[in-house]
């Protein structure tokens, strides 16, 4: 029977060991929601690992025997919260765009985590959620079902917590968190009934599996050339931010030009020219903000401002570091912006369609005036 349990916990175990290496290998440039899921991925392999191995050391002779027993019983408790915990980080994150709500439910879960940490600090001298016997056998107490009615507090709490979201959730991540509810609540409950059963981290790991399926690979899905989100990730975000109405600018982004840099110097050092350009966008925003490869020689950063003065620091930011760059760098090109915003209240009504016409509008009147100094500037040489 125990060689069956350690078998699902290993299947289990080299399902997420290869759901982390297809994100690692696929992902240049991991956003937050990546690196979270790699978090989630990492934390289930540990815990069942540390749970596996609380079974075999269970009844083992010698001080070895009782002192790994301790142990790993002690880390898989200190632990027990932590991979519930980043799951709902991760669902945040793809749920929530105010930084502020974000932070603050980080904190409540901080907490929570931080009070079973207690929990089994004292667990020593109160015996309140396992004792091992002079024999070296594990006996449960009342702190394990409060342990486990503690992560089914987390989550039905954070299910009540979102119910304002609903509307605006993508119906794949919907299913997720559904399946997230009620698979493994339904396993971790059955566990707490019956010792050794082999339920709630296999049953976790069979979600983020299917998230890794159904949302997570949608997520991955960037511009191979420069590791930006797609038009397709733009249109989602944008969707999503209009139905949540959260203010933002939409920056509108091309490259002055460009089809003279293949003409003259050939697709690989136009290829050159693009990764430095997504390079230079990446590296001059806010982590809270975002860059998107739309088009050959187009861009789009969304801000997570609605204001005018952002959008102006942010164009004039990226003029001067091109300026630097143009000087310095000694490339066979010049790299050069032109730059059309449009702005959503978060009152109005709007579509992505719209905001991408306005922000084109003002672009293209950029551009003009670009190619006009542009043209002034080579008659005068």
């Amino acid at each position: 029977m125990l060689l069956q349990q350690i078998d699902i916990y290993i299947y289990a175990i080299l399902m997420l060991l290869f759901v982390f290496y297809d994100i690692h290998v696929a992902v240049k440039q991991k956003s937050r929601t990546a690196f979270l899921f790699q978090l989630i991925v990492v934390s289930l392999v540990v815990i069942q690992l540390f749970e596996m191995l609380t079974w075999v050391t269970d009844g083992q002779p010698g001080f070895w025997g009782t002192f790994l027993n301790y142990l790993f019983n002690y880390q898989l408790f200190a632990m027990i919260l932590v991979p519930l915990s980043l799951w709902m980080v991760y669902l945040d994150e793809s749920i929530i765009i105010d930084e502020k709500v974000k932070r603050k439910r980080l904190r409540i879960y901080l907490g929570l985590n931080l009070m079973v940490l207690g929990l089994v600090a004292t667990n020593p001298f109160t015996g309140f959620i396992f004792t091992i016997s002079d024999a070296n056998v594990y006996t449960r107490h009342s702190g394990v079902i409060f342990i486990t009615a503690l992560n089914i507090f987390m989550f039905s709490g954070y299910l009540l917590s979102i119910q304002r979201s609903n509307k605006t959730i993508n119906t794949k991540l919907h299913h997720v968190i559904l399946s997230l509810g009620i698979f493994p609540m339904i396993g971790a409950v059955f566990q707490a009934m019956f010792y050794k059963q082999t339920l709630t981290w296999p049953l976790v790991s069979l979600v983020a599996l299917s998230c890794y399926i159904l949302v997570q690979r949608d997520e991955m899905k960037r511009d191979e050339l420069t590791g930006l989100y797609t038009r397709a990730n733009l249109e989602k975000r944008i969707s999503q931010k209009i139905r949540q109405k959260q203010p933002f600018t939409f920056i509108m982004i091309d490259l002055d030009r460009f089809k003279q840099v293949n003409d003259i110097h050939g697709h690989l050092v136009g290829d050159a020219a693009l990764i430095k350009a997504a390079d230079l966008l990446m590296k001059n925003i806010k982590v809270k903000d975002s860059a998107f490869r739309i088009g050959g020689d187009e861009f789009v950063l969304v801000i997570e401002s609605n204001s005018v003065k952002a959008a102006q620091i942010i164009e004039q930011r990226l003029r001067a570091k091109l300026d630097k760059i143009n000087l310095l760098e000694g490339n066979p090109y010049e790299l050069s912006m032109s730059f059309g915003h449009a702005i959503y209240d978060g009152a109005s009504e709007g579509s992505f369609s719209t905001l991408l016409e306005r922000a084109d509008e003002s672009m293209y009147q950029n551009k003009k005036l670009n190619r006009a100094r542009y043209d002034n500037e080579t008659r005068q040489a």
